[in-house]
């Protein structure tokens, strides 16, 4: 169970950033956090 989480989290993460960089891409102002 925990480990189902934290792959879900991780997915998670990975989709709210990838959305953050095409908001970002679509202003034109693209920054990728460290």
């Amino acid at each position: 169970m925990r480990r189902k989480s934290k792959c879900y989290s991780k997915k998670v993460e990975m989709l709210e950033l990838s959305v953050l960089l095409f908001m970002h891409y679509r202003n034109g102002t693209l920054s990728i956090p460290n």
